[in-house]
């Protein structure tokens, strides 16, 4: 059962009007006053949702960050690993699954580490040189492996496969003969993905350019696939790629390919080159049908495309910005991205591919200001009624938004640290998922620091607030007085930091009220109802 939970702060505006569902601490890994310099912080980050478990890294004050499971939303967790935390990324590639296996890299001084996770405790797989590679994917494979991009002193930096075992970790193909790296030139990416049953991905063999490898573990099973890109082009070179079940797309010099991985399956399905796959938001690849989106232009136009992979349709060719839509979700048959408006505001809109129409729905932030680009790290989740993501109002700093594709609809989930700090993601890796039918992210609230909420209420700015001012202190052992001005006390509720409520009591008093609680010393969140509504404080008890 969740556990009801207060964001502590000594005075909080009282809110009314709509009715407003408090966000829900499910865990506070790191429990203890917060400390202004932001160190006692759970930091709950990289989210996973695997076995009908939710994995996340989180440090709980016991040295290194440690990987947990979450087994529900009581806060049940079960501790994995303590290894620290993994490599910073804008998607989860650095956290995945396969088989039974998670793995992971944690930067350890200049190297990093592979680690392999098969029930408790972790396993290192593989060591290499951190400062040449500047950026990676872990590749699932279908027997419990990953390709992931190894290092040593004869190759460099090549495609190596590993089963979970430190005995079957080995280097696939020496790509680029020799020392030099065979994963791009002269800034070594390794970007790809898996697909029946084999890994795709970019890497350089000094011929023929960066191109699109394949590999099914093996030396002899892994061969150049595609050529997308020119021979000379040089530097840090992404891949851009969706899939279904049935076929991938990406990016190429002639267009965009589409494939069923096999080269005779492999045709161009568009013909500009300016065509580029759009990743629907971390970890949701495609929609439910199968449907890959891609932008490109037409005479000179952005446009947005949908296709299953074999034919293409578009879907609007007015309203969109040159910028941006690297992310975009689709739920109840409209798109959802953000873009460009007239004024250069960034802007969550919506996209109605029946009405061929797009709809500015709210703006944030201008583009360039308080906003780094139209890109949405933490991309986009659904739960079927809402679209939740990240949203910055420039003087509000980051905080969680949710839409259900009206301009009525789309507001706060929560104020978070009411201050230009960011209240919503840390910067942390990916930070917000769908998990048992909730949205559950990490948040950074003034009485508990960045830790694990849930909870689907609007809290903000469409209501009327009016401030309650309560004045709460300890008066003796086991008891604490409570005082407002001008009002009448109703309700007290003490939440432990835990989130457990530990005492709870009806009221009626004018103004002040001696409270005989019986908790132990300690700092608690505090929940009082007045005449007037509710408010919120932290309170230190002894």
């Amino acid at each position: 059962m969740m556990r009801s939970y207060v964001p502590a702060a000594l005075s909080l505006l009282l809110t009314t009007g709509l009715a407003a569902q408090q966000p829900t601490l499910v865990r506070d890994f790191w429990p203890g006053q917060v400390n202004q310099n932001l160190l006692n912080h759970g930091r709950p980050n990289t989210f996973l949702v695997h076995n009908d478990k939710l994995h996340l890294f989180a440090n709980d004050a016991q040295g290194l960050p440690k990987l947990f499971a979450l087994n529900d939303l009581s806060g049940s967790v079960t501790e994995l690993a303590q290894v620290g935390a993994p490599l910073l990324s804008s998607t989860n590639a650095n956290f995945v699954a396969s088989g039974n296996n998670l793995y992971f890299m944690v930067q350890e001084g200049f190297n990093y580490t592979l680690y392999v996770v098969n029930g408790s405790g972790a396993t290192a797989l593989h060591t290499a040189p951190i400062q040449v590679l500047f950026g990676y994917t872990l590749i699932p494979m279908p027997d419990g492996g990953v390709v992931f991009p190894g290092h040593d002193a004869t190759a460099g930096y090549e495609p190596w496969y590993t089963d979970g075992t430190t005995g079957g970790t080995h280097r696939i193909k020496d790509i680029m003969p020799g020392t030099t790296t065979g994963l791009g030139d002269p800034f070594p990416l390794f970007n790809g993905f898996g697909f029946n049953g084999k890994a795709y991905f970019l890497a350089y063999d000094g011929v023929t350019g960066v191109q699109l490898w394949t590999s099914d573990g093996t030396e002899g099973g892994t061969s150049l696939f595609a050529t997308i890109n020119e021979a000379d082009d040089s530097g840090a070179i992404g891949l851009h790629w969706s899939k279904n079940a049935q076929r991938f797309i990406v990016k190429g010099e002639d267009g965009m390919l589409s494939s069923d991985g096999t080269v005779a399956g492999t045709m161009v399905l568009h013909e500009s080159r300016y065509a580029t796959p759009r990743t629907p938001g971390i970890a949701h690849p495609v929609t439910d049908d199968g449907v890959m989106y891609f932008t490109g232009p037409v005479d000179g136009t952005p446009t947005l495309f949908s296709t299953d992979g074999v034919t293409n349709t578009v879907l609007l060719n007015e309203g969109l910005s040159g910028q941006g839509m690297l992310y975009l979700i689709e739920m109840g048959g409209a798109i959802y991205t953000f873009v460009l408006d007239d004024d250069d505001y960034v802007s969550l809109a919506r996209i109605d591919p029946a009405a061929n129409t797009l709809t500015i729905l709210t703006n944030f932030a201008e583009f360039g200001a308080a906003f780094p680009g139209l890109q949405n790290p933490y991309g986009f989740r659904t739960d079927g009624s809402y679209v939740y993501f990240a949203g910055n109002l420039a003087q509000e700093g980051t905080q969680y938004w949710r839409s259900d594709g009206t301009a009525a609809g789309t507001q706060k989930v929560h104020h978070f640290a009411p201050t230009v700090q960011n209240g919503g993601p840390n910067a942390a890796g990916v930070n917000m998922t769908m998990f048992q039918g909730q949205f559950v992210y990490a948040a950074n609230d003034p009485g508990v620091g960045v830790e694990l909420f849930t909870g689907n209420g609007v809290v903000g700015i469409n209501e009327l607030a009016q401030a309650i001012d309560l004045q709460a202190w300890a008066s003796g052992p086991g008891m604490m007085d409570l005082s407002v001005t001008d009002d009448h006390l109703r309700h007290v509720r003490i939440v432990d930091l835990a989130g457990r409520t530990v005492f709870e009591q009806g009221l009626s008093a004018s103004g002040r009220a001696t409270v005989h609680h019986g908790a132990g010393p300690g700092v608690y969140a505090l929940q009082v109802t007045t005449a007037k509504g509710q408010v919120m404080a932290k309170v230190v008890l002894y």
